[in-house]
């Protein structure tokens, strides 16, 4: 829950100083809800086949 909410405050945030702007917010965190505030980084991968198949773990379980 608290990836989530950092995300939409941020978001929100960032929304009321930029006022015409959409935000871009890149979290590390996540919780169901999340995507609608922030994009998911899934960490630093190579590009082997093997860090592929984690990232598409990763990013299945959000």
């Amino acid at each position: 829950v608290y990836g989530m909410l950092m995300a939409k405050s941020t978001y929100e945030g960032m929304k009321l100083a930029t006022r015409k702007k959409r935000p871009f917010v890149l979290t590390r965190a996540g919780y169901i809800g999340s995507q609608r505030y922030a994009a998911t980084w899934t960490g630093d991968n190579l590009s082997t086949w093997e860090h592929l198949h984690m990232s598409i773990q990763m990013v299945l379980s959000l």
